[in-house]
């Protein structure tokens, strides 16, 4: 009748256990809920007790800095000589603010983007806009890839890849 009384109707429980040593069968005691003062509970669906609540998800607006307000600094890394002067009058062309062009201090295989702390977001952007992957920025390593940062916040490593 929409309601089940807790436990059951006709609540049973354990009156004893035999003592060791003994043949009595345990004894069960059977009383009515009304006997007992059980309280009915409303009858609720498998569903409706299994549902949880799912926490709000936040989403956070990153504003990016604009090229103008980024100095970058080329690296040639390639091997391939004028790679990074090259590259400087592209990125340049795009509003950014340019170091002179210089080498890195060890070769590389892969062209990358590396920033200084705090400028993830605007790396990962550079990197877009050259066509590289989401995977060749990263923070900038210690020691960094050239002699002197010259104030730049991105610094693009011109691998052999690019440098063709």
């Amino acid at each position: 009748m929409g309601v089940v009384a807790l436990g059951a109707a006709i609540g049973v429980g354990i009156a004893g256990f035999p003592s060791s040593g003994s043949d009595d069968a345990v004894r069960v005691v059977a009383s009515s809920a009304a006997d007992s003062g059980a309280t009915s509970v409303p009858r609720v669906s498998a569903a409706e007790a299994s549902t949880t609540t799912e926490a709000p998800t936040t989403t956070t607006n990153v504003v990016l800095r604009s090229p103008a307000e980024l100095t970058v600094l080329v690296a040639n890394a390639s091997g391939v000589r004028g790679a990074a002067a090259a590259l400087t009058a592209e990125v340049g062309a795009a509003g950014y603010v340019m170091a002179d062009p210089i080498d890195a201090t060890d070769n590389a295989a892969t062209s990358e983007v590396n920033f200084v702390a705090g400028f993830d977001g605007e790396a990962g952007d550079l990197a877009a806009r050259l066509g590289l992957p989401a995977a060749s920025v990263a923070p900038m390593p210690d020691p960094p890839p050239v002699a002197d940062l010259a104030g730049a916040q991105l610094v693009v490593v011109v691998g052999a890849d690019r440098a063709g």
